[in-house]
This record gives structure tokens, sequence and C-alpha cells, in this order.
């Protein structure tokens, strides 16, 4: 078998420069109009000194509403150069009467 040529620091470095994402202005404006008058209950960025990382969880209100408001932030991940999750999280016992929608832009998974 022959042995792979290339040192580590050198992978770790190319899979750095080709795997940057940064959170832009417009991401950031069109997450904001897709929000609209939502509540916002956290948020979270992280990055220096450009952040890369961001965090939000919103009141996504009614089953149905959550419904339509999880389709816009689909296309919202979809500008994303980096990897989103969306969680749903019901609030209400023991039936839910709102839902919780945490979105995630950037997770980094190892």
């Amino acid at each position: 078998m022959e042995a792979k040529k290339g040192r580590g620091s050198d992978a770790l470095l190319d899979a750095h420069k080709s795997g940057g994402f940064t959170v832009d202005r417009d991401l950031v404006e069109a997450l904001a109009a897709t929000v609209g008058n939502r509540e916002l209950n956290d948020i979270l960025v992280k990055g220096q000194p450009a952040p890369d990382f961001l965090r939000a969880t919103f009141v996504g209100g009614t089953a149905g509403d959550t419904g339509a408001f999880i389709t816009e932030i689909l296309g919202i991940i979809g500008m994303a150069r980096g990897a989103g999750t969306i969680r749903v999280f019901p609030r209400g016992i023991p039936w839910p009467e709102e839902f919780l929608v945490d979105v995630v832009i950037n997770e980094q998974r190892f």
C-alpha cells in the first residue's frame, strides 16, 4: 500500500481555506426581512474578526404559521454557503400552543 503524500497541517489549512464562510450583511438582511415581526427568543453570533456562526431562536406561532415560516427560512439557508439546520420545539403542555424555531447557519459537525 502506497503512503499518502502531504502533511496533515497542509490538509488542515486547505480545508480551512476552502471551507471559509462569513455571515455577510445580505444573509442577515434576508433573515431579518423573513422574520418580520416574530418574537426573537435568543440570538448568538460568533467569530472574529468576521462572524462565521449564527444561531437564532424565534417564536414560530401556531403549527400552520410555523410551517410557512420554515419554508421561508429554508430559502435563506440556501443562500448561505455554509451548513444550516432548523429545529422546531413545541411550547405548551399537554398540547403545543405554539412552536419555537431554532435556526443555525454554519454549524460545524465533526
